[in-house]
């Protein structure tokens, strides 16, 4: 018991400081090449922060039981708006450039219709992880497309960056602490979960509150941190680009190349009430976000209970 209490505390210490690596490193970069930030959040930080859902994915797939991976996609994303964006809300109300968000809104709903759609014949099938990851590559490319952002232009900006002395020191220095930074996120997630499914264990907690708890909050606790980390450095854009670019690469790239490992069998429970949920969920932040370029303390209280109530319900009737 006391030796998971200690793997907890460093998992917990590790994703705090891989949090503060990974946003220092992101903001400095994206400014010294004139990326947008809320493109660095939308696909560096989003899936550097989705790597445990990633290794919790493949693991479960080559285990045979890939389900494992799907409830976890689904509570992390439902995490990640009600929880994640809920939670930091209530810190600190967040002002966001809905004009660069908007161009974002077709994937963010796209994702979670598409796999509902996929879905609806109860498997998931390698073709179907094949679509899903083609989306991810589209996803990607629109965001910096949306962006506006020159690829001839960038290349020659990171050309300029590499050859400038001092700058070419720094740069290398932060590409380091970038990579630490994702290194402890991914290490700090694997001894929470491997520390709290123990110490559940211990106390005969059901499986289902397991899931839903104890996996669910530790691989997304990177999106928490860094989220929280981003706020706290007055970069929201980079908040709010974590959370949705992490909601739209656990569904294409995750759930892709897991289902491509080992189909998916899916209840029909899932698809009849989880994935509608996440569904309506996903509609009310873009409809909070539409009304407005800030997501105030009440609209963030309004996600975080909406998702409380969510976890209750499982609990209760699992």
């Amino acid at each position: 018991m006391a030796l998971n209490l200690i793997f907890l505390i460093i998992g917990f210490a590790f994703i705090f400081w891989g949090a503060q690596y990974l946003i220092n490193a992101v903001v400095f970069l994206s400014r010294k090449l004139g990326i947008s930030t809320l493109v660095i959040g939308l696909t560096v930080v989003a899936f550097g922060t989705s790597t445990p859902e990633l290794f919790v994915g493949i693991w479960s797939a080559i285990k045979g039981d890939p389900i494992i991976s799907l409830g976890n996609v689904l509570g992390a994303n439902l995490a990640n708006i009600g929880l994640i964006i809920g939670l930091t809300a209530l810190i600190q109300p967040i002002k966001v450039k809905t004009s660069s968000l908007k161009k974002e809104f077709p994937f963010v709903i796209l994702a979670p219709v598409m796999l509902y759609l996929l879905a609806m014949d109860g498997i998931l099938s390698r073709l179907d992880g094949i679509i899903l990851l083609i989306m991810a590559f589209l996803f990607v490319y629109y965001a910096i497309w949306s962006a506006g952002q020159n690829n001839g232009e960038l290349i020659n900006k990171i050309k300029a960056l590499s050859q400038a002395g001092d700058a070419k020191t720094e740069t290398v220095r932060q590409f380091f602490f970038l990579i630490l930074g994702l290194i402890l996120l991914i290490l700090g997630a694997k001894f929470i979960v491997s520390a709290g499914i123990s110490i559940a264990n211990i106390y005969g907690v059901s499986e289902i509150i397991i899931g839903v708890t104890v996996i669910t909050m530790g691989t997304a606790l990177p999106e928490l941190f860094a989220s929280i980390t981003a706020l706290i450095k007055k970069s929201a854009e980079i908040s709010f680009g974590n959370v949705i670019g992490s909601t739209i690469f656990n569904i294409f790239v995750i759930l892709g190349i897991v289902v491509i490992i080992s189909p998916i069998i899916v209840p029909a429970y899932l698809i009849n009430f989880d994935l509608l949920f996440l569904i309506l969920f996903t509609l009310i932040l873009i409809t909070l976000l539409r009304t407005s370029d800030r997501m105030a303390r009440i609209e963030g209280a309004v996600l975080l209970i909406s998702y409380i109530g969510y976890i209750v319900y499982l609990i209760y009737t699992g």
